[in-house]
């Protein structure tokens, strides 16, 4: 059995068989009426649209039987077979190019069958501002962007989505102007984001933005330059100050013991870093291969593709048990 029922997006999509019993659909002197194969969408707005397509086919209204494709020639009718396949034959085809648009595969270019085209019926839809940060996240990932600042993105794309829900819009490139940062900025501050998450927020925007900006015939896109206008950009840099360890509070941690060996590891850790000045990502990246001659011997991950920078740090007392500790397996 073919189906009958098309999903897309918010659009609903039924394919029936119909016969029409009014004006010039009639024959008035065999009584025969014309069969179409009948395509409607129905919208979100509670609006639809209609297409009727001929079949070429006529039968009396006493030889058609309703069912759920809308309805068949009965055996009544002494040529019920032939019609039959004549619109099963065209109904087929239009189901097969609603199956093929479903799926993204149908191209009017390679309409072989002569069919109508039914893209009257599907709303233009146009891609949206969080739609290309998909596109460029995949990118990002293709080339192997670090898992960190690829959350940095994803954050950046889930604030524009909180503003597009505030506002009730969906966002495109023709909205990256200064208005739009303007009202960008207090639905941050609404929130509410301190003024270097704000800051941050915008930087990544903008990167996503000179992607695009330097790539629109690619893309097919239009996006003015107002993005790298100095008021475009909001927020300050945090400046956090320094806020180190006594030594008092150094020996209390240095004695203490957790209950769990989840926490006694996090200690581990953390010592290992004041003992080191390690970063928290390169943490992970060590372990017995990289100590030569009582050294830590490592390139950064955060500048990993420059291979000149070369990081020798001495073990000390600390550093080296922490290293070797059973609780850590030889790794930081």
């Amino acid at each position: 059995m073919l189906r009958s029922k098309f999903q897309f997006q918010e659009t609903k999509i039924s394919i029936r068989n119909i016969i029409l019993t009014s004006g010039r659909n009639i024959n008035k002197k065999t009584g025969e009426c014309k069969i179409y194969v009948e395509i409607i969408a129905f919208y979100a707005d509670d609006t639809r649209k209609t297409i009727r397509i001929p079949t070429g086919v006529l039968v009396k209204p006493e030889h058609w039987t309703p069912d759920k494709n809308g309805g068949i020639i009965s055996k009544n009718d002494p040529n019920s077979w032939e019609k039959e396949l004549k619109i099963y034959g065209i109904f087929a085809k239009y189901v097969k190019q609603l199956t093929d648009r479903e799926q993204g595969t149908w191209d009017d270019s390679f309409n072989s069958d002569n069919l109508i085209s039914l893209d009257g019926l599907f709303p233009k839809i146009t891609k949206t501002l969080t739609d290309y940060i998909d596109d460029y996240i995949i990118y990002r990932k293709s080339i192997n962007t670090p898992r960190g600042t690829l959350k940095e993105f994803i954050t950046c794309k889930n604030r524009l989505i909180g503003y597009e829900k505030s506002k009730n819009i969906k966002l495109t490139f023709d909205d990256m102007n200064l208005g739009f940062s303007d009202s960008f900025l207090s639905y941050l501050l609404s929130v509410p984001y301190g003024s270097g998450t704000i800051h941050k927020t915008y930087t990544i925007l903008i990167t996503i933005l000179n992607y695009f900006y330097e790539r629109q015939e690619e893309y097919n896109i239009k996006l003015s330059d107002k993005f790298r206008s100095k008021r475009f950009k909001r927020g300050e840099v945090s400046v956090n100050d320094p806020n180190p360890m006594s030594k008092n509070e150094l020996t209390i941690l240095l004695k203490h013991t957790f209950d769990n060996d989840t926490m006694n590891k996090m200690k581990e850790r953390f010592l290992f870093q004041c003992s080191t000045g390690l970063r928290y990502s390169d943490m992970f990246l060590i372990t017995a291969k990289n100590i030569k001659d009582d050294c830590i011997e490592y390139f950064p991950q955060k500048t990993r593709h420059k291979r000149d920078n070369l990081v020798i740090v001495p073990l000390n007392l600390l550093s080296k048990s922490i290293f070797y500790s059973p609780l850590l397996g030889q790794k930081s």
